[in-house]
């Protein structure tokens, strides 16, 4: 799988731009400021229909317009597909070739995609919503069933914790919200169950990855925290979730939300029996983000059978010299973008590359700027 080509119209800084790409390594070089994320963006956006900088659609439409239009074309299994995105009056529309698409979701995955940035520190440091979203992330783009699941169990907790807000805090008020608690568990037993299983082989690939590009974390080790408690093997999952919210349904109404489920669980990373969020130094952090990125990017292909493509924003900057030719040996095999101010780092990789100069809101092909 491989984008051949991609246009953007009135899309960030870009009033009209067409590239075509190779399969293979594509370097985007260019000052801070050119666009060069935003040619990554447009790119994520087809794979994943939003942005990944932006909560607005708006956000994305060229200053002083009022719309925006993203096509792609790729190439998989020698079939030629093409995916447009416009976006116009406040609402988006897609297609898939010449076939519209009514649910957008129903994109995601056609263009299998990871994404690394220099955001992706938090999935150490920050909080456990970052590291739910990349739980979800890995499965959605490996199983539509279980993105049609997570969808769903969040439509169901939205409409349980409207339920919650309307008793009024206090236990006499009614139980409207309780129609909607075997839903929320069996939905959410399937989630939790989906994601008990990503662990083992998350494990085994991010141990073969710290060997392969030398990070002294042979011990680093994740392990699922759900929010239900540690689940007990010998029982069922579905009772141990009914019983949890048994225990606390006082707590619930008194707070508001649904406080259990698959949307409050977090996962625990350590190193060496230490909490590797707490301990760990920045270069520590922003390797580990890195490995379970690749860790990611494996598991996704495993899966499928195939190549993903990988959009990399500056990544190199948290690499060493000695770091960045095993890293570079890893992406082999795959089109994969690197968006960066120079070609420093990325020597070993030019001959075999297509570069693109980004400036002044325009892309050439060729490196025009100073070495």
């Amino acid at each position: 799988m491989y984008l051949k080509r991609l246009i953007l119209k009135q899309f960030r800084n870009y009033q009209e731009i067409d590239i075509s790409f190779k399969d293979g390594n594509n370097l985007l070089i260019g000052e801070n400021g050119q666009g060069k994320s935003n040619i990554l963006e447009g790119i994520y956006l087809l794979g994943m229909t939003k942005a990944f900088r932006s909560v607005l659609d708006q956000d994305l439409v060229q200053f002083s317009k009022d719309s925006f239009f993203v096509k792609g074309i790729y190439e998989e299994s020698e079939m030629e597909s093409t995916i447009t995105i416009g976006y116009q009056q406040g609402k988006k529309q897609a297609h898939l070739n010449d076939t519209r698409i009514t649910k957008l979701s129903d994109l995601i995955g056609l263009l299998k995609m990871v994404l690394f940035s220099q955001g992706d520190i938090q999935l150490i440091t920050g909080p456990p919503a970052i590291r739910r979203k990349f739980l979800d992330m890995t499965l959605s783009l490996s199983s539509k069933r279980y993105l049609e699941q997570l969808q769903n169990y969040h439509k169901v907790v939205k409409q349980r914790n409207s339920a919650l807000k309307k008793m009024g805090g206090a236990l006499s008020q009614g139980y409207l919200y309780k129609i909607w608690d075997e839903q929320l568990i069996e939905m959410g037993s399937d989630l939790i169950s989906s994601r008990i299983q990503l662990f083992e082989p998350m494990n085994e690939i991010t141990k073969s990855l710290f060997s392969t590009l030398r990070f002294d974390m042979k011990d680093f080790h994740l392990s699922y925290r759900p929010s239900i408690g540690k689940i007990n093997e010998d029982g069922s999952l579905k009772d141990q979730f009914r019983k949890k919210l048994k225990e606390n349904e006082g707590k619930e109404i008194q707070y508001k939300q649904s406080l259990y489920g698959p949307h409050k669980d977090d996962f625990s990373i350590r190193n060496s029996s230490v909490d590797f969020k707490k301990f760990a130094s920045q270069g520590q952090s922003r390797a580990g983000a890195l490995t379970l990125k690749l860790a990611m990017t494996q598991y996704i292909e495993s899966v499928h059978s195939c190549k993903t493509i990988l959009l990399l924003d500056d990544v190199l900057l948290d690499l060493d010299d000695q770091k960045k030719e095993p890293f570079l040996e890893l992406l082999g095999g795959r089109q994969n973008f690197f968006a960066a101010t120079s070609l420093h780092g990325l020597e070993k990789i030019r001959e075999e590359s297509q570069i693109y100069s980004v400036q002044e809101n325009r892309v050439s092909e060729g490196y025009t700027h100073k070495a």
